[in-house]
């Protein structure tokens, strides 16, 4: 990767995440809301990444996208 590509790359990553910093708290917040799956597994990780999933199809933001 060049140079110019990896500054580049750098600015979108930092406009990205300044876009969507009040969207990544709120997704933040309401994930340490959910209590933990350790050690007595009364709330199932699926939960979670129900969350995320559906956080991540907001945002438009794939894994592998």
């Amino acid at each position: 990767m060049k140079t110019q590509d990896k500054t580049s790359a750098k600015a979108a990553m930092r406009g990205f995440i300044d876009a969507h910093f009040d969207e990544q708290v709120s997704v933040l917040a309401r994930l340490v809301q959910c209590p933990s799956d350790n050690p007595n597994r009364s709330m199932p990780s699926s939960r979670l990444g129900k969350l995320a999933g559906a956080d991540r199809r907001k945002m438009n933001c794939q894994p592998g996208a």
